[in-house]
């Protein structure tokens, strides 16, 4: 036996809510969070096990051994699963390697779901003037509409946007789901991107682009949306 430090998700519990759940001769020592908020936990080491059940009952998970380093690990991982794991707290950048979709997986905290490593782009753009309620064309240069588009082959999420355009008059990218809003970008230059969508599509959808109905005319538009896949 030996008393060992171990690391944890980060969380807000005390020695006191620990002890009654281990064995009666357990003295859990929970420490300070370090900068990486793991948070480590001394004990002795014959009490592992019963530690790991109590910390999951609470919905955190083991992380690693800690020896007064810095963390060798800085997220978790949880192996090969079938579908999300349930039952924890997941933190920025958790993984696991999900064997339905054959993708590894990470846990995106800012758009609080998981998402593929994995990512696709889809293009579109249109020489000349596309006006309000116009749709734009694909890589192929067939005009797109809510049932001519790019076919998501798995449920996903538009992450990210960026385009150039000719004009600079302000009008309304709207990225589309079989003619329903996703997602719009706002446009009065003549480039630019956006980094904050978190735009859910489901398997089978048809995603396509245009200039919404209301605003300006654009021209001579180039652009591309960025999409990771989840289940």
């Amino acid at each position: 036996m030996a008393i060992r430090t171990y690391l944890y998700r980060p969380l807000s519990l005390t020695a006191a809510d620990l002890s009654p759940l281990l064995a009666g001769s357990a003295s859990p020592v929970v420490g300070a969070p370090l900068p990486d908020n793991r948070v480590p936990i001394t004990i002795d080491d014959s009490h592992k096990i019963d530690l790991d059940e109590a910390m999951e009952s609470f919905g955190y998970i083991f992380i690693e051994e800690y020896t007064g380093g810095v963390p060798l690990t800085s997220r978790a991982d949880y192996g090969v699963l079938a579908s999300n794991p349930t039952g924890v707290t997941a933190g920025n950048g958790d993984m696991y390697y999900n064997s339905t979709l054959d993708m590894e997986m990470r846990y995106d905290s800012v758009r609080g779901k998981w998402l593929s490593v994995e990512s696709a782009e889809f293009h579109f753009g249109r020489d000349g003037n596309v006006g309000p309620g116009m749709f734009f064309r694909a890589a192929d240069g067939r005009v797109m509409s809510p049932t001519l588009g790019w076919y998501a082959f798995r449920s996903g999420t538009v992450v990210a946007f960026a385009y150039t355009r000719a004009d600079s008059d302000a009008s309304t990218f709207e990225i589309t789901a079989g003619g329903a809003n996703l997602h719009t970008v706002a446009s009065a230059s003549t480039a630019g991107r956006d980094l904050t969508p978190n735009a859910d599509f489901s398997f089978g959808s048809i995603l396509s682009v245009r200039n919404v109905s209301g605003g300006s005319t654009m021209s001579n538009v180039i652009g591309w949306a960025r999409i990771k896949w989840r289940v």
